[in-house]
């Protein structure tokens, strides 16, 4: 029985670090820490961290599969470059998802759960007054990803992870800053007037437009960014 239960140990240790490596290297990415086109020197990182190369190898594979990085015969891994046609697939499959995610929570009828998001567009009221455009993006980040977790669809969940996350790296790679802050707090309040109305079509082709528009301007932005380096 000790042996048996040392051995589970060991397995919850090896996981724990593997995700502290996952999760550590992703908040990189997604800062620009690591910037597209990096490569990833598994030795450094092994002694930067004090983990085994098998926790980080781990930790890369699952990045791959996020798509944040990718695989480089005979060298290892390197962190995925960033275009503007990466990111016009990627958001008309986020305003899928997220589609279907207020199609759920409105034909479910259980108003109760939008106290989370109605508590979210009030700090988002509050940062857009103060002009804090980072904070509003965290609560815009926020309101989006309690939204998906509402719906109550785990493979929505995981889906919805993977896209948020090439979504959120967009944002800082181009310097996002939100143009207009009093729309965007506006149109999380309209979202959730819809939901309540019980009308799951129109908050579902609200939310697309909403996103697939972003997106197009997003990836024009970046376009215009990798044009023209200079500028920037």
């Amino acid at each position: 029985m000790d042996t048996v239960s040392s051995d589970y140990s060991e397995v919850i240790e090896k996981s724990r670090l593997r995700d502290k490596v996952y999760l550590r290297l992703r908040q990189e990415i997604l800062t620009n820490e690591l910037c597209p086109g990096d490569l990833i020197i598994s030795k450094d990182i092994e002694k930067r961290l004090r983990v085994s190369q098998t926790s980080v190898r781990e930790a890369l594979i699952s990045l791959e599969r996020d798509g944040l990085v990718e695989s480089v015969p005979y060298k290892g891994f390197r962190i995925r470059e960033f275009d503007a046609k990466l990111l016009r697939e990627i958001y008309p499959v986020r305003a899928a998802l997220e589609g279907l995610a207020i199609e759920l929570i409105t034909k479910a009828g259980d108003l109760s759960c939008l106290e989370e998001l109605e508590n979210i567009t009030k700090q988002m009221t509050e940062a857009a007054h103060n002009n804090d455009r980072k904070k509003l993006g965290e609560l815009d980040f926020a309101f989006h990803q309690r939204m998906i977790i509402l719906a109550g669809n785990d493979i929505l969940t995981s889906a919805w992870n993977t896209v948020a996350a090439q979504s959120f790296r967009s944002l800082v790679i181009t310097n996002f800053e939100y143009p207009d802050i009093d729309a965007i707090y506006g149109v999380h309040n309209i979202y959730l007037d819809i939901i309540r109305s019980g009308d799951w079509r129109k908050a579902r082709e609200e939310i697309e437009q909403t996103i697939i528009q972003f997106g197009e301007e997003m990836s024009q932005r970046l376009e215009d960014q990798l044009s023209n380096p200079a500028n920037n």
